[in-house]
């Protein structure tokens, strides 16, 4: 017998003993199971429509197609190189990388348009047609011009989401929104101080916009608009109201800039004389025109614009007294609604008087008529009995009334309101005033005390259309306490100027008296 050991014999004289080598259990891989159990890694029973395993748990089920496990069986692996033999590759070939590259077709020769096989009805835009003044105009309204149109939280919401909604749905309310956003853009850059001609060409050739691409947005959606007036239903209630609040808007704010350059800031002695009055018969034919709508509107997405909580009389059953009222959150606001607010009732009072003055003074048409001698009733009657002078002194003395009702909610909420928002105090008074809804006073006034002021300003005012002018100012004092709102602020304090130079002109100190309070506060 051999000396020798066989080598299982050394393995089991020299070590212990090993176990059973572990076998995996052999199997078919199958590439068909469906998509959600290979993303699982799951064995898939391949039942169709849908697996054991889908059918389950409640998956979706789904398989991929046939030819695609063809082409990944049919295609061969490609052999990798080496990296030397990459390296050897590159370095046998006999051109430069350099000359490989302009050997090479132009980079953008590839760029070519992708072939979507377009009907023939389908028509393409004309090259150039995308407007990049239109598109910054939209930015400026998304980014600025919508979270500056109202203090309230509801309404911000509705100008940053609802409108241009509807705006995208809309080409007319597209361009109304469009020249919105431009007025707000050129009021932005129009200088703090005089400046000289340089600076003001300078910034003419920086700025891309200019008034006439704002003019021509608010031209084409006044057409839209009256268009769409004429269709005027529950249906269309909505998109009408929309138009109308972004055309309001632009109304207030292009008093700034109408006919002026638009980088220059207007001074009081430009267009004298003139009172701009288109934008109250503007506002009083849409608003009369959605009150048709009202039952509509306030159950749609536009009601938080058309509710007001301070927009009440609960100032008749606590009437202000502002010999005696305190007005403490006056204390952290400016000079400017502080006069008004100590000063209100005293010039209500004045106004009053002045109307009650005139009326034994003045003989109805009708009077004139009967009075009238055969000699004169030939001749014109004087400029001064155009009007039934009764019936405007009704008038001039209801609009006294709505006068009074504006001028008590604002000393309503200063005197029995506390702040309630996280904001600084002044802005809070500034959205307690918004909430009083005093800026809707224009569609208030009759037909009446509007035709007074529309006069001959050659023939100059008589004293009877001299108070509708000096009650007008008063109106505008409203405005003018909304020190915060950009498309009212800087806007009616010119006009109150432009009337206070009309009565000046007329002569009669008992109306000039009545301006010196509204000129004092707008100071």
């Amino acid at each position: 017998m051999s000396d020798s050991q066989s080598p299982d014999n050394l393995v089991q004289t020299g070590s212990k003993p090993r176990g059973k080598a572990r076998h995996r259990a052999s199997h078919t891989k199958s590439r068909n199971g469906c998509q959600t159990c290979k993303l699982r890694r799951v064995k898939c029973d391949e039942v169709r429509p849908s697996c054991g395993a889908c059918s389950l748990r409640g998956n979706r089920c789904s398989y991929p197609s046939p030819s695609r496990h063809i082409e990944a069986r049919a295609e061969p692996r490609r052999a990798i190189p080496h990296r030397s033999d990459a390296a050897c590759l590159q370095t046998s070939s006999s051109t430069p990388a350099g000359d490989q590259r302009r050997d090479s077709p132009a980079l953008g020769a590839s760029l070519q348009p992708l072939d979507f096989r377009l009907t023939s009805s389908s028509a393409m835009t004309p090259p150039g047609s995308l407007n990049m003044k239109d598109l910054r105009l939209l930015q400026h309204f998304l980014k600025r011009t919508c979270s500056q149109m109202s203090f309230n939280r509801r309404r911000t919401l509705i100008w940053q989401q609802i409108i241009p909604d509807l705006a995208a749905k809309e080409e007319f309310l597209m361009h109304l929104l469009l020249a919105l956003a431009g007025v707000h853009f050129l009021l932005e850059r129009l200088p703090t101080g005089e400046g000289n001609e340089d600076s003001v060409a300078e910034e003419q050739e920086m700025n891309p916009i200019s008034l006439s691409n704002v003019v021509e947005h608010h031209q084409k959606g006044l057409q839209g608009l009256r268009a769409a007036l004429a269709t005027l239903s529950p249906a269309t209630a909505e998109v009408i109201c929309c138009g109308s609040t972004l055309l309001v808007g632009f109304a207030f704010a292009s008093l700034r800039i109408r006919a002026l350059n638009e980088f220059r800031r207007p001074s009081e002695s430009e267009n004298d004389g003139h009172l701009q009055l288109d934008w109250l018969y503007l506002i009083r034919g849409l608003v009369s025109i959605l009150g048709q709508q009202w039952p509509t509107l306030k159950m749609g997405r536009l009601r938080s614009l058309l509710y007001y909580r301070h927009a009440n009389h609960d100032w008749k059953a606590f009437p202000p007294s502002t010999m005696t009222s305190p007005f403490p959150r006056l204390k952290l606001c400016s000079l400017r609604l502080s006069k008004f607010a100590y000063g209100a009732s005293t010039t209500l009072e004045s106004l009053r008087n002045f109307i009650n003055t005139l009326k034994p003074s003045y003989k109805t048409r009708s009077e004139i008529s009967n009075s009238a001698t055969p000699t004169s009733q030939g001749s014109p009657i004087p400029y001064i009995y155009l009007y039934d002078n009764d019936e405007l002194l009704r008038a001039q003395e209801a609009a006294i009334d709505i006068l009074e009702d504006m001028y008590m909610r604002i000393l309503h909420i200063l005197e029995f309101t506390t702040s309630e928002r996280d904001t600084p105090v002044n802005l809070d008074v500034q959205a307690d005033l918004e909430d009083t809804a005093v800026t809707s006073w224009p569609d208030l006034l009759s037909s009446t005390f509007l035709a007074s002021l529309n006069v001959d300003k050659e023939i100059g005012i008589g004293s009877v259309e001299g108070g509708s002018y000096a009650i007008l100012a008063h109106f505008y004092l409203i405005f003018t306490l909304y020190e915060n709102s950009w498309y009212l602020k800087d806007s009616f304090e010119r006009e109150i100027a432009v009337i206070d130079g009309l009565i000046r002109r007329a002569g009669n100190e008992h109306l000039v008296s009545l301006m010196r309070w509204p000129m004092e506060v707008v100071s």
